[in-house]
């Protein structure tokens, strides 16, 4: 069950944005819980770090997973339906089957070792139960850890009630309530200093990351351990009030909770006291805050996850908080502690902690904005999806699949909103609609769910009604689903004909084109491919569907032995989509032009073809693009004689396939042609040595190895 040395780890743990500091007893427990059980849940106060110690415990022991340490986060789910969605998202599982979400996890973990984090359940207690039994019960390998603040009650649950750190008796640290008598001690007999206990060391840590000229020292720490005392060891309020140090010294700190009374006496314990403890200790960090800066955090709360600097603009400014001034509010409350910031490749993104979340969610009620500022999200947030869409075919696109990625939890809120808000339900179904690339690509079930629910809200005469329909007629055909996917399609082209609209006749068009070349008898779809090129060249739009529809064309003669024809008409797709930066429709022509040169015999061309498909599918991160064109560089391969080269391919696609879900034995042809001419000539015993070798790959190396990229597969190949 051991990951071998030196091979990178999978999983999906982000990295640490500031020390973990102490906890040491609590890592040893829930280490040996997790070594006793299978399903161990951290319950406790808001604010007592239940998910900061399971990153942790997580991160010391994920060389313990064959299959990696994965974390899935549900702070930001407001439907139960979606935990499955969101844990397969997690996962990185490829769903393209009508199966419920539930049984296509099952089959997914049945023969995995991995261990799942499911992060901030108190809220979706009862789908999270349900999904844990079930992958429990399907997986032998599986072990979950779990933080709520109230445990699922599943059986053979092992509860780890995490602590707030160890609160110092504040006499201990004041050397004014020393025994005198130890002054009169020689330098000689001095005692050695007593460790920091683990609540000051927190409260030093954040408060010099704060402000970098704070130092414990002997002069303050009295005042810290104190302090620390009448937070009652709480990490949350202990990192709030080092994001003060700014402001005011410890001992101002200190002096200002003493004097005014706000936190409960010292010597009282207690969950009750410790909800009571965090609640005043955020009260007291919003009361420091300018009354801008509450305003800012009241209306931060409607993220459930994180957020740009983009979105806090959008949704935060206005005449009273200019756009100028929020980028510096934002700064101030980072610096307090009171937002969260992380570094990513599209820039700095931010967040709030559920519990200071819930703070602020309250001060916007009570403002009377919370439905103003939720517009305001649904509004940006379909704006996103609609420049998503319209940039969708041009030289932005790999970053705008990544950048939609990063934001799909706030979509998923947004969607929610415009669904169950009166009066915002026909925004739900522009909103779904313009997601199509990020349902096919990424998502095609969870797509369907939403687009369901958003036909069913929307008026009948909705303008988006033809194009949401051809887009669930596209979600059900990526999951196999022929008839639902053709009873969609055909209530879009009815929808468009009714309303007069030409492009969507000509995206009914190429939709049923497509269904005849996967479902029916390929030719007949030539007619509604030409009809599709016919409205779309009328409509003035060459580049976003001309494509598609021409690819489709050139496949039917790939189908039909007419190759030259269909080599022709991809070499034509890739030249149109190398003028305007489309490389999701030019990766597929890639590998199928691939198939079209290795069934001609020219197997450098088709090599060639299966690399570059194979490099933009990594980029894009379709991993059922990317086993299909590591396939056909293993065709290529056999067909040269490179025997071993195809064997150790063939494995590694196989194991990239089982890495993601990927119902492996029907994606492709070539395998099923090549893979026993290579078995036969190799012979059994050393064509599976030689797969092994394939499936042993880490995947970004396996990759390496496959492109011929030598440099990145130096000294890669497995023993």
């Amino acid at each position: 069950m051991n990951v071998p040395m030196g091979r990178p780890q999978p999983g999906n743990l982000p990295g640490d944005t500031n020390t973990f500091v102490g906890r040491r007893d609590e890592v040893a427990q829930v280490q040996q819980l997790l070594g006793r059980s299978r399903l161990v849940t951290l319950t406790g106060v808001g604010g007592v770090g239940k998910t900061r110690l399971a990153l942790q415990v997580a991160a010391l022991c994920r060389g313990e997973y064959d299959d990696g340490v994965w974390l899935a986060e549900l702070s930001g789910v407001r439907d139960a339906v979606v935990v499955p969605h969101t844990v397969v998202e997690s996962l990185a599982v490829v769903d393209q089957s009508m199966r419920r979400q539930v049984d296509v996890l099952a089959e997914f973990v049945a023969h995995k070792e991995l261990l799942l984090i499911l992060d901030s359940c108190e809220h979706m207690v009862d789908a999270s139960a349900l999904l844990v039994e079930v992958l429990l019960n399907a997986g032998p390998g599986v072990q979950i850890l779990v933080t709520s603040r109230q445990r699922l009650e599943v059986s053979g649950e092992q509860v780890f009630v995490v602590p707030p750190l160890p609160v110092p008796d504040p006499s201990a640290a004041d050397p004014s309530a020393a025994d005198p008598s130890a002054a009169e001690s020689s330098a000689a007999e001095l005692p050695t200093p007593a460790p920091v206990p683990d609540a000051v060391a927190l409260f030093a840590d954040r408060a010099s990351a704060s402000d970098p000229d704070f130092r414990l020292t002997d002069d303050n720490r009295a005042a810290v351990t104190r302090l620390c005392a009448r937070l009652d060891g709480l990490p949350l309020a202990i990192e709030l009030a080092a994001g003060q140090t700014r402001l005011l010294s410890v001992e101002q700190m200190d002096a200002l909770l003493a004097d005014h009374g706000r936190l409960p006496d010292i010597a009282e314990s207690g969950e009750g006291h410790r909800h009571v403890t965090l609640r005043t200790a955020i009260g007291w960090s919003h009361e420091l805050c300018s009354p801008y800066e509450r305003l800012l955090w009241a209306r931060l709360s409607v993220f459930p996850a994180w957020f740009d600097l983009e979105a806090v603009v959008a949704v935060c400014a206005d005449d009273r908080l200019s756009s100028e001034r929020v980028n510096a509010l934002l700064s101030a409350l980072v610096d307090k502690s009171i937002v969260l910031v992380r570094p990513t490749s599209h820039g700095s993104q931010f967040r709030l902690l559920d519990t200071v979340r819930d703070y602020g969610l309250g001060w916007l009620r009570e403002l009377g904005e919370e439905k103003q500022i939720q517009r305001r999200h649904l509004g940006h947030y379909g704006d996103v999806a609609r420049r998503f869409h319209e940039s969708w075919n041009g030289p932005e696109q790999i970053a705008w699949v990544h950048r939609i990625k990063q934001k799909v939890p706030n979509l998923r809120v947004a969607l929610e909103f415009a669904l169950t808000e009166p009066g915002e339900r026909h925004n739900a179904l522009e909103l779904a609609r313009h997601l199509h690339h990020y349902w096919i690509v990424c998502a095609p079930k969870e797509g369907g769910y939403y687009l369901d629910r958003a036909l069913a809200a929307a008026p009948a005469d909705h303008v988006h009604r033809a194009g949401a329909l051809n887009v669930r007629a596209w979600c059900a055909m990526f999951l196999g689903d022929g008839a639902g996917a053709k009873a969609a399609g055909t209530a879009s082209k009815e929808v468009a004909e009714q309303t007069g609209d030409l492009v969507s006749l000509a995206d009914a068009n190429l939709f049923f084109g497509n269904h005849h070349l996967l479902y029916g008898d390929p030719p007949q779809g030539i007619p509604h491919l030409l009809q599709a090129m016919k409205r779309y060249q009328s409509c003035g739009d060459p580049v976003v569907r001309v494509p598609p529809t021409l690819c489709a064309l050139a496949t039917i003669s790939l189908r039909a032995g007419a190759l030259d024809a269909a080599v022709a008409g991809y070499e034509r797709v890739r030249s149109i989509c190398a003028d305007n930066g489309e490389q999701y429709v030019r990766s597929h022509v890639d590998y199928l032009q691939a198939q079209a040169e290795l069934a001609i015999g020219d197997t450098r061309a088709a090599a060639k073809h299966a690399r570059a498909a194979l490099r933009t599918k990594v980029r894009l991160g379709d991993m059922v693009g990317v086993v299909l064109s590591i396939d056909t560089l293993a065709g290529t391969a056999a067909a040269t004689g490179q025997l071993q080269r195809a064997a150790r391919l063939f494995g590694l696609a196989h194991h990239i396939a089982g890495r993601h879900g990927i119902r492996y034995r029907e994606l492709t042809a070539i395998r099923t042609e090549a893979e026993p001419k290579v078995q036969d000539m190799l012979g059994a015993a050393a064509y599976e040595t030689i797969f092994r070798q394939g499936q042993r790959f880490d995947v970004d190396q396996g990759i390496a190895y496959a492109l011929e990229d030598k440099a990145r597969a130096k000294n890669t190949t497995p023993g």
